[in-house]
C-alpha cells in the first residue's frame, strides 16, 4: 500500500512539473488490479489528468475517478476530478455542460479553501462562456478571476488569466486594449511553463495581425514553435493561429498547408471539437480567397455542422459568413443574403465588433442589398475600423464607396427604381425634403446642416437622384484626407508623377463629373483642403499631378456638416469665402426629438428592411411606436435603427418579446409613471402602450402609490 502511494505521489509531482510523458510511463507500469480500492480513485484521476495534458483523452478514467472520489474524505480530489471532466467537455465542444461542471469544481475548491485551484476552475468557466458567445459574462468572470489571482500573488496564474482577458477583449473587437494587456503581462519561457508560453505567443500575435502588422505577428507566434511538439492540443492551436496570420497576410498556400497540418492534429485530439470547426472554417476562408469554391463549400459546411453540434456560436456565425460568400459566387442570391443576415445578427448579439464590421463590409460589396443599405453597412463598418485604426480595412471601405459602380440591388421600397427613400411626415421634415427637391433641379451648391444621424447623407443622395444627372454620386469624407495627398486624391495624377504612381488615375472631382460631389464633414476639413476646393469653385477646372492639361469639370457640389460654420468662421477655423460658395441653398435637417411623429414610420421602415411582415404585427408596432414617441426618443435616426436591430436580435425576431425588452429598461413603477405622464394620465392610452388592461393600470397605480401630483 505504501509503495503504491509513493508511486502515485511521484506521478503527481511529475504532472505538476509538466513532465507528462514520464508520468504516463510510470502509470503504465502500475497494474490496475493491484491498486488498493482506497487509492484507485487517485490512480484514475492522475491517469485522466496526464491524458488531458497530452491531448489523448480518457473519458472512462474520468468517470471512474468521479465515482470513486465522490465520498472521499479529501474533497479536493473530487473537485479535481470534476475539473478534469469539465476540461474534457470543453475540449470536445460541450461548452454549456463544461461551464456547469467547472462551476461545481470551483465551489468544491472554495469549500476546501484551495484558492489557486478555484481560480483555475473559474478561468475555465470564462472560456466556456466565450465559446458560447457570452463575451460580457466571460469578461466579468475573468475580472473577478484576476482579482483572486492578484490576491494570491501567483504571478504565473495572474498572467494566464490576464491573457484570457486579453483574448476576450480581442474577440470583442478591442484590439489595442488587448495589445496593452498582453504587453503588461508578457511571459518568457521557463522550465514548466511551456503550455502557458505557447498560449501567450498564440493569443498575443492575433490582435497584431488583425491590425495589419503581419511580420510582427509572425515573429511573436513563431517563438512558440520549439515547444509545441510535446503538447497535442497546443500544437493544433499553434497551427490554427499561424494559419490565420498567413491568411491575413495574403499567403494563401502557406496558410492552407499550415491549417491542414493543424486539422490533422486536431482530429486526433478530438474529432468533434472547436479545434476542428475553427480549422475547417479558416480553410474555407482560404479557399474563398483563392476562388476554389468547391473546396470552400465542403469545409464551410462541415465547420458549420460541427459548430452547431457543440454549440460554438462564434464559429456558427463565421461559417455562415463563409457560406454567404460561396452562395453568392454560385448565384444563389436568396441563400447568400439569408446567410449574411444570420451572421450579422449573431455577431451583433454577441458583440463581436471586429467580425461584425468585416461581415458588414463583405455584405455591402456583395450587391445583395439596396444602395442605401450598402451605404449604411459601409458607414458602420468604417466607424469601427477607424476607431481601432485598422487602416487596411478603412482603405478597403473607402475604395468600396468610390468604386464605379458600387454593386447594389435596386431599392425594394421604391419599386426597384433606385430612389433613395427619405422617411418622414412631420412638417419640418417635409419642408427639408421639398427644399431638396427644388434644389435638385438647379446647379446651385447645397449646404446640409443638422446633428449627427439626422439623414444628411441620405438627403444628399436624394438630391442627386432627382437632379437627373447621369454621372456618379461620389462621397468624400473631407476630414479623412491627409494633407500630403489632398491634391492627388482630389485632382488625380499622371503616371510617374511621384514614386508609386504606376498609372494614370482620376481624382475624386473628375470621378464626379456630370454627377454629384458630396463633401461630408466639411467643417472638419483642413485649411489646405479648403483652399484647393475654393480654387475648383472659381475655375471649374482641375489639373492632375504631373500634367499641364486642364480638365473642365461639371459636377454639382453638396456639402454637409453638424457644426455651426458661422461660429468656426469667427474663430478663424473655416474660410468665409468658401462658406458663401457652399451656402447657396442651405437646408437644415431636424433631429428626431423634434419630429416624434416620424418615429412610427421609421420603426416600420426599419422592420421591413429586416424582413418583418409589418401588416401581421401592426398592433405590436403601434405599441412600440407609441412607447418611443411618448418617451421622446433622445437619440438620432441611426441610433433608433441600431436599437431596434439590437432588440430584434435579442428577441429572436419575436416582436411581442421585443416590446417586453424595450420596457425592461425601467422598473415597473418608473415605467408606469413615464407612460402616464406622457399620456396626461389617460389610463386607456397607457394600457395600450404597456399591453395590459385598464384594470391592470389601476391596480399598478395603487400598488406603486402614484398620483397625478
Amino acid at each position: 500500500m505504501k509503495s503504491h502511494l509513493r508511486q502515485l505521489d511521484v506521478i503527481e509531482e511529475l504532472i505538476a512539473a509538466g513532465k507528462i510523458r514520464e508520468a504516463q510511463g510510470q502509470l503504465d507500469k502500475i497494474d490496475t488490479d493491484s491498486v488498493p480500492e482506497n487509492e484507485r480513485g487517485l490512480y484514475y484521476l492522475l491517469g485522466a489528468e496526464a491524458a488531458m495534458h497530452a491531448g489523448v483523452y480518457s473519458p472512462e478514467a474520468i468517470e471512474k475517478a468521479i465515482v470513486l472520489l465522490r465520498y472521499h474524505p479529501d474533497t479536493r480530489l473530487f473537485a479535481r476530478a470534476k475539473h478534469v471532466k469539465g476540461w474534457y467537455q470543453a475540449a470536445t465542444g460541450e461548452f454549456l455542460a463544461a461551464r456547469a461542471t467547472f462551476m461545481e469544481a470551483y465551489v468544491h475548491f472554495k469549500r476546501c479553501e484551495d484558492e489557486l485551484s478555484a481560480v483555475i476552475a473559474l478561468n475555465r468557466v470564462a472560456y466556456c462562456q466565450s465559446q458560447s458567445g457570452d463575451l460580457v459574462g466571460a469578461g466579468n468572470t475573468l475580472v473577478q478571476c484576476l482579482e483572486m489571482a492578484n490576491t494570491l500573488g501567483d504571478v504565473r496564474r495572474v498572467a494566464v488569466v490576464a491573457h484570457n482577458l486579453g483574448k476576450i477583449r480581442r474577440m470583442n473587437g478591442c484590439l489595442r486594449e488587448a495589445q496593452r494587456i498582453y504587453a503588461k503581462y508578457a511571459v518568457t519561457p521557463t522550465p514548466g511553463n511551456a503550455e502557458s508560453y505557447i498560449y501567450y505567443c498564440c493569443v498575443a500575435s492575433i490582435p497584431v495581425a488583425l491590425l495589419g502588422r503581419i511580420d510582427e505577428a509572425r515573429r511573436i507566434i513563431i517563438q512558440a514553435k520549439p515547444y509545441v511538439d510535446q503538447y497535442a492540443r497546443e500544437n493544433a492551436v499553434y497551427h490554427e493561429n499561424l494559419g490565420l496570420i498567413e491568411f491575413l497576410g495574403g499567403d494563401f498556400r502557406t496558410a492552407e498547408q499550415t491549417l491542414l497540418a493543424g486539422l490533422e492534429i486536431a482530429l486526433k485530439v478530438a474529432a468533434r471539437s472547436s479545434l476542428v470547426s475553427q480549422n475547417k472554417r479558416l480553410l474555407a476562408d482560404v479557399y474563398i480567397a483563392s476562388k476554389e469554391w468547391g473546396q470552400a463549400e465542403v469545409y464551410a459546411t462541415e465547420a458549420l455542422q460541427i459548430a452547431e453540434q457543440i454549440g460554438e456560436r462564434p464559429e456558427v456565425a463565421a461559417s455562415r459568413r463563409a457560406l454567404a460568400q460561396i452562395h453568392h459566387n454560385w448565384g444563389r442570391r436568396k441563400e447568400a443574403r439569408t446567410s449574411f443576415q444570420q451572421a450579422l445578427d449573431a455577431f451583433e448579439q454577441m458583440e463581436f465588433r471586429y467580425d461584425l464590421a468585416v461581415t458588414r463590409y463583405l455584405a455591402a460589396i456583395s450587391g445583395l442589398w439596396t444602395r442605401r443599405e450598402c451605404a449604411a453597412l459601409l458607414y458602420l463598418a468604417r466607424e469601427y475600423f477607424v476607431s481601432e485604426g485598422i487602416d487596411h480595412f478603412v482603405a478597403a471601405v473607402d475604395g468600396a464607396f468610390r468604386s464605379r459602380p458600387l454593386p447594389t440591388a435596386p431599392d425594394e421600397d421604391s419599386g426597384g427604381c433606385g430612389v433613395p427613400a427619405v422617411i418622414g411626415r412631420s412638417d419640418k421634415m417635409r419642408r427639408s425634403v421639398e427644399a431638396a427637391k427644388q434644389a435638385a433641379a438647379t446647379e446651385l451648391t447645397v449646404l446640409l446642416t443638422g446633428e449627427t444621424g439626422t439623414g444628411k447623407d441620405l438627403l444628399a443622395r436624394y438630391i442627386h437622384y432627382h437632379s437627373g444627372r447621369q454621372g456618379r454620386f461620389v462621397s468624400v469624407n473631407s476630414a479623412a484626407i491627409p494633407g500630403e495627398i489632398i491634391e492627388s486624391e482630389l485632382f488625380g495624377y499622371a503616371r510617374g508623377a511621384f514614386t508609386g504612381a504606376a498609372e494614370n488615375r482620376q481624382g475624386l472631382i473628375e470621378e464626379a463629373n456630370d454627377g454629384t460631389l458630396y463633401l461630408n464633414e466639411i467643417a472638419d476639413s483642413s485649411p489646405a483642403f479648403q483652399a484647393k476646393l475654393l480654387e475648383v469653385f472659381e475655375t471649374r477646372q482641375v489639373r492632375r499631378l504631373g500634367q499641364n492639361k486642364l480638365r473642365n469639370i461639371t459636377c454639382r457640389l453638396i456639402a454637409a456638416t453638424n457644426h455651426d460654420l458661422q461660429e468656426l468662421i469667427g474663430r478663424k477655423e473655416f474660410r468665409q469665402d468658401l462658406f458663401h460658395r457652399l451656402n447657396q441653398v442651405p437646408i437644415h435637417l431636424p433631429p428626431l426629438r423634434e419630429r416624434a411623429e416620424d418615429i412610427s414610420l421609421l420603426i416600420e421602415h426599419f422592420l421591413v428592411e429586416r424582413g418583418v411582415d409589418v401588416k401581421e404585427h401592426a398592433e405590436v408596432i403601434e405599441r412600440l411606436s407609441l412607447l418611443w414617441s411618448l418617451r421622446q426618443w433622445p437619440g438620432n435616426v441611426r441610433q433608433l435603427q441600431t436599437e431596434l436591430a439590437h432588440l430584434l436580435v435579442q428577441a429572436q425576431r419575436d416582436l411581442s418579446r421585443l416590446i417586453d425588452l424595450a420596457l425592461a429598461s425601467e422598473p415597473e413603477g418608473e415605467q408606469l409613471r413615464t407612460v402616464l405622464t406622457a399620456t396626461a394620465w389617460n389610463r386607456r392610452q397607457a394600457a395600450r402602450v404597456l399591453g395590459v388592461s385598464e384594470g391592470a393600470i389601476r391596480k399598478r397605480i395603487q400598488k406603486h402609490g402614484l398620483s397625478k401630483n
